[in-house]
């Protein structure tokens, strides 16, 4: 009924029930409207609504009819992927993964179809050779498309530039299913092992890029496997979680301001552990940082207090890795360097913080202590020297 030559994949419109894109054994990609599948009277090209090819894979078929099995066909399409946009990612046997935007159609005529060859994006890198069974998915929301590779890799790309955000190891040999959690930053996969294996992504992993060189595939990113870092936890679990954290932090200042700073370190340390979750949204993720941050400074300015310096500045590090433009953090960092007398590296951070606040009183007078301290440091040293020449 549909005029389509070995179907291989079938996904329906998140939002048009009635419309669904087929894959098949050869370069094309249709969409039909299912209440008019089987209308009587209309002839096979009527009835799909859309259709899409790269120009290149219709070129080395030639102008033949696409309704005809053909056993020899080797770009035939493994999977595809509808978004809630109305774009479609389809991955080709002996090619690559691409783009198409049912929004954007522009139909043309070859042989006996009409389609369009317009692609919106190719995504080179992964290999799709020894299996017919690849599936492409949408993830991230929506943000990145993702395939399988002979390789045993997983490749994700971003979606719009096309670039190689990452690859992951999934499986011994080839990689070939991919279902991506409708909420979480998870994915899992399987292929060739016998395992089903779940992969947590994490909210960097957009912030990774690989080299261009598509001849040289890019190494391994490490990946939190589920469980092992972070918990995953849903929306409203990470809301109670928030509230946790807020109410163990202002115990943890009421602490502080009654000088129980072992107390305090204790509670603030507790508020850390509970923010070890996966963000399950970016406003879930912004708001846990914020208070994670204000958690780590309280922390640091305890190690200030109990003079355990290279503590204070390892808390100060984890919150610059974070903001690397935090003043409390700059400002923090520097009390315990100069401490510690590394005075070059303190003044460093005063620059830094000097530089985004010219103004700032606190920052000031910590310089004026810097340079003291590195003149009574320089005035003991001499001394020292001058005992051991006499």
């Amino acid at each position: 009924d549909w005029d389509v030559s070995e179907p291989s994949d079938l996904v329906f419109d998140p939002n048009n029930p009635n419309i669904f894109a087929i894959g098949c054994s050869d370069p094309i990609i249709r969409l039909y409207d299912i209440r008019y599948v089987r209308a009587k009277g209309k002839t096979p090209k009527d009835r799909y609504v859309q259709a899409f090819a790269p120009a290149k894979l219709l070129a080395a078929h030639g102008q033949r009819n696409y309704g005809m099995a053909d056993e020899d066909r080797t770009d035939g399409i493994s999977g595809l992927d509808f978004s809630s946009k109305g774009e479609i990612v389809a991955t080709y046997r002996s090619s690559h993964l691409f783009l198409f935007d049912t929004r954007d159609y522009q139909p043309e005529e070859f042989g006996n179809c009409t389609l369009s060859v317009k692609v919106a994006q190719v995504y080179k890198g992964h290999d799709n050779r020894q299996t017919f069974l690849k599936e492409a998915k949408f993830l991230g929301g929506e943000s990145y498309v993702a395939t399988g590779s002979d390789c045993g890799h997983i490749y994700i790309y971003e979606k719009i530039s096309g670039d190689l955000a990452r690859t992951i190891r999934a499986d011994a040999c080839v990689v070939n299913g991919l279902a991506p959690h409708p909420h979480l930053p998870l994915l899992a996969s399987c292929g060739i092992d016998w395992d089903v294996k779940v992969f947590d992504l994490g909210e960097e992993f957009a912030k990774r890029r690989a080299p261009q060189d598509w001849n040289k595939r890019p190494p391994d990113i490490p990946l939190r496997m589920r469980g092992h870092e972070s918990k995953v936890v849903t929306t409203q679990e990470a809301e109670d979680l928030l509230l946790k954290a807020a109410a163990l932090r202002t115990r943890g200042n009421a602490s502080f301001t009654s000088k129980k700073i072992t107390e305090a370190v204790a509670t603030y340390q507790e508020c850390v552990k509970i923010l070890e979750f996966l963000p399950p949204t970016d406003d879930v993720k912004q708001r846990s940082q914020g208070v994670l941050l204000l958690c780590k400074l309280n922390l640091a300015a305890c190690k200030l207090k109990q003079k355990e310096w290279a503590e204070a500045e390892d808390m100060c590090n984890s919150v610059l890795q974070i903001d690397d433009k935090n003043i409390k953090g700059l400002f923090r960092r520097a009390q315990a360097r100069i401490e510690r007398n590394d005075f070059d590296k303190a003044k460093q951070d005063l620059d830094t913080a000097l530089g985004q606040e010219p103004d700032n009183q606190e920052v000031k007078k910590l310089f004026v202590e810097l340079q003291q301290k590195k003149d009574v440091q320089k005035l003991k040293e001499r001394k020292v020297f001058a005992r051991m020449f006499k």
